[in-house]
């Protein structure tokens, strides 16, 4: 029993995260919004990747 939990358990928390990740990346349109005017500042970019990258410790 305990074994067929665990997958389950896994795929809730891999949920979570990409939940969390999807609702922190609505915060930098520099990343995808390519009408934001920091859209091609590509340090910009990378300051927010990094941002984004430390917040949902990938």
């Amino acid at each position: 029993m305990a074994d067929e939990a665990e997958p389950e358990v896994a795929i809730q928390k891999i949920q979570k995260s990409d939940a969390l990740f999807a609702e922190l990346l609505q915060e930098f349109p520099t990343i995808y919004n390519q009408a934001s005017k920091d859209f091609k500042a590509k340090n910009k970019k990378a300051n927010c990747l990094r941002l984004l990258s430390s917040l949902t410790k990938l």
